[in-house]
């Protein structure tokens, strides 16, 4: 429950803050991925305390946000946190308020991956969010058979 009001107070302060992010320390992350690919999310001089990664689609109304917690919480050492998580098949969307409207596909496009402090056990502190970092989701390609 925590997660939804976590997701929902993210992106907000995210999209207000957004100078904030241009001056992150950024260690690597990666530009493209798949469905069900792996994508990883470092970065230095953090503060101390656990962090989680997640994907969001910043396209969707205003009126609600479509996300997915995708690894975390992990603890920062010694000022440096990399987590990698599975990209999700679906996302779940939420209104202004916090209330689940409803789950939609992940297609491919853009995302935004967002590195940040937590606020809990799963939701995120949109004021301690280090990083937002687009990322390319593609579908896997289905191998042909040589039969």
């Amino acid at each position: 429950m925590r997660w939804r009001f976590g997701v929902v107070a993210l992106v907000p302060a995210c999209a207000l803050a957004a100078g904030a992010f241009a001056d992150a320390p950024f260690a690597g992350g990666q530009t493209v991925t798949t469905v069900g690919g792996t994508v990883t999310i470092g970065a230095g001089i953090v503060d101390p305390g656990p962090y989680t990664l997640s994907i969001a689609d910043l396209h969707s109304s205003k009126a609600t946000i479509c996300a997915a917690k995708i690894a975390g919480p992990k603890r920062a050492v010694k000022g440096n946190i990399k987590l990698t998580g599975k990209v999700p098949t679906s996302l779940r969307c939420y209104s202004s308020d916090g209330t689940l409207l409803t789950r939609v596909k992940l297609t491919p496009g853009t995302y935004t991956l967002f590195l940040c402090q937590s606020d809990g056990p799963t939701s995120c502190n949109g004021d301690k969010t280090v990083i937002k970092h687009p990322v390319v989701v593609r579908h896997v390609q289905k191998q042909k058979s040589t039969g």
